[in-house]
């Protein structure tokens, strides 16, 4: 994981890095965490890990990893307000209450669904999945809502 100070766009400036187990890694911020999942199974690296990792990013000089929390398959994930949504392949969407960024809580899982990728925004989520690009209204609790699913072409999920 690699962090830039961004006070000059044009000429971003590298910080520091952090390295951990090499993997297909996506990374979301919120606040002073990092949270980042790890995947195996590909080309990317480990073979045996799936998980999330939080990270303490408040001083971006001296990162620290505050936790480890299993998963089956992970992909993408997103931060809104107080939840973390976590793409877990085969076992669903997963949202997690972030408010206390040193030990989350799995709130809920989001079963029946291939979760491949998620974006958060404006109190709305959109999930690219087996199934297709589904629209969710984000209720107060954090919740889903289904408001609309567009089926894709038919693709093979690795």
């Amino acid at each position: 994981m690699w962090i830039y100070s961004l006070s000059d766009p044009v000429t971003p400036q590298l910080i520091s890095t952090y390295t951990h187990i090499r993997s297909c890694d996506p990374v979301v911020v919120k606040d002073d965490f990092a949270y980042v999942t790890l995947r195996s199974g590909n080309a990317c690296g480990d073979k045996k890990v799936n998980r999330l990792d939080v990270f303490d990013i408040s001083d971006p000089t001296h990162i620290f990893r505050r936790g480890m929390y299993p998963l089956n398959h992970p992909y993408g994930l997103s931060a809104y307000d107080s939840s973390l949504y976590v793409c877990d392949g085969e076992s669903g969407l997963k949202m997690y209450d972030i408010s206390n960024p040193h030990i989350l809580i799995m709130k809920k899982t989001y079963k029946g669904m291939h979760a491949r990728d998620v974006i958060a925004w404006n109190d709305l989520l959109f999930m690219i999945g087996a199934e297709g690009l589904s629209q969710y209204r984000i209720m107060k609790d954090g919740k889903l809502e289904i408001l609309s699913t567009i089926p894709v072409a038919s693709w093979t999920v690795k």
